[in-house]
């Protein structure tokens, strides 16, 4: 299975096909995108959908995530929940803790940790306990391009839109409070975790101005590498909560 970008900048409509999405547009003839072949789907700018076809979305698991402009989340259509999970059931009852909140915040902390010195290591570094490394790691890039920080919040976006569907997964996707607290971690330790590859990608442009829709080609180009860092951040979880029980 593959996700499916939807790229509405000249307007699209989605409707159901039989067993298939049928993306419309007037510049272009109907493509068909089975339902059996897609994981995600990810939508930005003008497409419009019909019932039946986000209701079939729903009714074969898949999550689709709607994009800002500037390429944040805007919102989201959770597929029919996976079977409760031992790891969403260890999810649920770690909020009955009283001390939820301050063992949730120091998880975090670790993982922040983990996700920059994985990041220093890749990049030939050794952090050296360093408790300011973040510039270190930053190589010189000029966040104040403004074309550098709207291919960011893509890449936000788009690895929004993943951490999504993994969680749908595990039976953790249609709990807003746990998405709120959770994603914008996960979301946090694949950036890191692709940072190295950006770094690379950006220097071999020689700082050119990005154009056309190079977020969705350069994260496809490096999911495996996304998906790594977060199955092994959703483990490093399970693992704390288990130590917890």
């Amino acid at each position: 299975m593959k996700p499916l970008y939807l790229d509405g900048k000249e307007p699209l409509s989605v409707a159901l096909d039989g067993p298939a999405l049928r993306v419309s547009t007037t510049a272009e003839s109907d493509r068909r995108f089975p339902l059996g072949r897609i994981s995600r789907v990810t939508v930005s700018g003008r497409v419009s959908w019909s019932t039946e076809a986000l209701l079939a979305c729903a009714d074969e698991g898949i999550t689709v995530c709607f994009l800002k402009s500037d390429g944040g989340p805007r919102a989201r259509w959770i597929g029919r929940p996976s079977k409760r999970s031992e790891f969403a059931q260890r999810w649920r009852d770690f909020f009955d803790r009283p001390d939820c909140d301050a063992l949730y915040a120091n998880w975090r902390k670790n993982i922040r940790r983990r996700a920059l010195r994985f990041c220093a290591l890749r990049l030939g570094w050794s952090p050296n306990g360093s408790s300011n490394i973040v510039p270190m790691l930053m190589g010189g890039i000029d966040s104040d391009i403004s074309e550098l920080r709207e291919f960011k919040r893509e890449i936000r976006g788009l690895a929004h839109s993943r951490c999504l569907q993994e969680l749908a997964k595990i039976g953790l996707g249609s709990d807003n409070t746990t998405l709120a607290l959770i994603v914008p971690d996960l979301v946090m330790v694949i950036q890191w975790g692709l940072h190295p590859d950006f770094i690379t990608w950006w220097q071999g442009r020689r700082r050119a101005l990005i154009k056309g829709n190079l977020a969705v080609s350069f994260f496809e180009r490096h999911r495996n590498t996304c998906d790594f860092h977060l199955r092994d951040t959703l483990r490093s979880l399970n693992h704390y909560l288990k130590e917890l029980e």
